[in-house]
This record gives structure tokens, sequence and C-alpha cells, in this order.
């Protein structure tokens, strides 16, 4: 590394402290070749400002994001887990930091190597007893990310490129009064509704998949799916490709649940629709309307974002939507674990001014964070649509040996 970081005056001894960070799915990240041959598929990524993007450098790109993830959540393995999992969204990570560091090339940012190590040094994942570690350091990226200390220390200097450019992209960014008080009021504000649910399992007996499209699925997405099994002769856990028949009755059931949710959506923007109209002619309440056309309806116990709906699940989403109502308004059709909904707000909680007042700077930074975060998504939403893309971020994984 960074010679202050890389100095070896240490045992090779592996501590105890460092087993937890032992993770099946950690394997050389940086190992990986590029296919080649005329048979193999696409010769480059995709373009960025009319620039060949090279498999070699998604892949860096890929090993990047992948270090990232594990360094934010290093204490939470499950978690890292389902991120590396999910092949699709780490590509499209990957392919978004890509484009970020392409813009922030353009601004010639200088990052000194003390800059780096200062990061470094300050991740909580190589401190122990309250210090940073260089046994630690040297272990995690020689076990865990697979690549060397210079090469690493290069994806942190370009990290914290792509922070200065987001930070100069959001520097005349503000958060008013009224964003810190909505802020405040959808995470601690208390809401009662009347809803209407329509069940995803409702519409399962609509659902008809032919075997065709459950093997075309399974074509599509078969480096996903992955059958534990055991070195006979380490004892090692490994994993080999599932066959069809494996995870057939998988595929159908989430291809069934995936399209009863569309379905479910469908009928809720219609039947909404009508509510509406009804209220709108025959001068009904919500709840009326509702009842005339035979819907099922449901009112709510007051609840926040981190409470349950019955029958509909996290009422995060719920409590997101009626934060920005007011009593008496009327959602649109939303997705949720259990199916579609749409509702009335009856009741919204006052706001705590005592508890508001108390926490007004956190929730000022947190509004600040919401818009900043807002505006680089709409930034990079852009960018994308001036790019173009050779492959399936699903299956990336096929253009490497």
């Amino acid at each position: 590394m960074l010679k202050l970081l890389r100095h070896k005056h240490v045992s090779k001894i592996i501590l105890l402290g460092i087993l937890v960070l032992i993770l099946p799915a950690f394997v050389m990240w940086g190992t990986a070749n590029v296919k080649s041959g005329k048979d193999k598929g696409p010769t480059f990524v995709g373009m960025i400002d009319n620039k060949k993007v090279s498999f070699d450098d998604f892949y860096e790109s890929l090993t990047a994001i992948k270090a990232q993830v594990v360094m934010n959540y290093y204490a939470q393995p499950e978690v890292i887990n389902i991120f590396l999992k999910n092949k699709r969204f780490m590509g499209k990570l990957a392919w978004d930091r890509l484009i970020m560091a392409r813009e922030a090339k353009k601004h010639k940012f200088n990052i000194s190597d003390s800059e780096v190590s200062a990061y470094v040094k300050s991740a909580p994942i190589f401190i122990r007893g309250g210090e940073f570690d260089a046994r630690i350091y040297d272990y995690v990226l020689r076990n865990n990310f697979g690549i060397f200390p210079r090469n690493f220390e290069e994806i942190i200097r370009e990290n914290l490129k792509i922070q200065k450019l987001n930070d100069l992209l959001t520097k005349d960014i503000s958060a008013s009064e009224e964003d810190t008080l909505d802020r405040f009021r959808r995470d601690n504000v208390k809401f009662m509704v009347s809803y209407v649910l329509l069940p995803t399992a409702s519409f399962l007996d609509k659902v008809k998949i032919s075997e065709e499209e459950l093997k075309g699925y399974y074509e599509s997405n078969k480096n996903d799916f992955l059958v534990p099994i055991k070195d006979e002769k380490t004892g090692e856990d490994l994993a080999r490709p599932a066959t069809f028949d494996e995870v057939r009755a998988n595929i159908a059931s989430a291809l069934s649940e995936g399209f009863a949710v569309q379905l479910a959506m469908a009928d809720a923007v219609d039947k909404l629709a009508k509510v509406k109209d009804l209220m709108d002619k025959e001068k009904l309440s919500f709840e009326a309307a509702a009842e005339k056309m035979g819907l099922k309806i449901a009112s709510s116990i007051k609840f926040g974002r981190s409470d349950y709906l019955e029958g509909v699940g996290e009422a995060a989403a719920v409590a997101e939507t009626a934060s920005k109502m007011k009593v008496g308004d009327i959602s649109s059709a939303m997705k949720t674990r259990s199916g579609a909904i749409f509702f009335k707000l009856t009741e919204a909680g006052e706001i705590d001014k005592a508890k508001f007042d108390k926490e007004r700077e956190d929730y000022s930074k947190k509004a600040l964070d919401d818009n900043k975060n807002a505006f680089l998504e709409g930034w990079l939403r852009e960018l994308e649509t001036k790019t173009t893309l050779n492959i399936d971020f699903g299956d990336y994984e096929k253009y490497y040996r």
C-alpha cells in the first residue's frame, strides 16, 4: 500500500477478530480473465462519452463496488451476501460508477496519497482497539478482496474523486424549513387510513406460464442459480450450477407472483378510477363508493414508517405517501408486499414541536442529503441516456473465465 500502511512488521498470526470477515462469497475478485473469440458475444461492454468501455474496465469497477459493499456492511454478512448475489444490481452499480468516474476525470481532481491514507485508516473494517491495524488491512485485502494494496488504494482514490464531483454538483443545493419539517413528519408522525387491498394471491390463478417461458427465464439467468455443495476432500463450501429441473418450481413461483402483482396493480388502477367516478357522480364518500362496488374496506390503527399494516405488511411506503397528503386525500394505486393498495388518509398526527426543535439540526441534514441524492439521481439518469450498453447486467459473468 502507501508505504505507511504496507509496512510489514507483524507476524502472520490470524486473529480471532478477523475470522468474522471470512465469507464464502469473497473469492479472489481480481483474478478473472476476459473471454476472447468471435462467438463469445460483444467485444466491449458499451460506450460512455463515445468511448468504448472494455470488459477489464467494467470488471475493475465491479471489484470496486464489491469492496465498497464489504467496507460499508462488514459487520452484517447477511446484507453483504444479499448484495453480492444480486448480479444484475451489482452490474448496474458498476456501470453507474464508470459513468461517474468518467465525469470526475474531466474535472482533473487531485487526490493526494495522504487523503487516500487518511480514508483507509478511518475505515471501521480496518480498525481494532480504536486504531488502524495493518495486519487486518493486509489480511482483508488478500483474503476477502483478492486484490493488491496498490489496486485497492487506486479504487479509493477514484472514489474520493467521485465524491469531490458530487460535492461540486450539489454545492448549491439547500434544504428549506419545509423540507426539514416534511422529513421529520415522515419519520415521526403516525397516520390512519381507510384502504382497499387487492392481494397478489387472488390473481395467481389467472396467471398462465408456459414451459417455454420457464426454460427461457432459466437460460437467461442460469448463472444466478447455484446449489451449495461441499468439496469431498477439503470440506470446503462450494457451489455448482443448478439444473432446470432443480429450480423449475422456484422459477414458476417467482414468475407467477410477478405477473400476479402486475395484474393486481392494473386492477387497482381500474377500480380506483371507478371509485373516484362514483364519488364524483353520486357524492359518496371514499368508503361508501368502494363498498358500493363490492370492495372490502379496511381501517388501520395508527401506524408509522416502522410499523405494519394488517394484511399489507411493512407500512413504510404507505406512510411515505401519507406524509405528503392532506387528510381526506386519496392515494394512487401502490404496490406492497401483499399486493396492490389504494387508500384515503383519514387522520394524521400532530408534529411534536418540542421533539422537532430538539432534533431540527439532524433533520435539516437528513433533508439536505435527500435533496442532494435526488439531484444526483436525476443527473446520473440523464447521463445514462447518452450511453450505450452491449450486455445484460444479469449475465456479465459469462464473458469471464
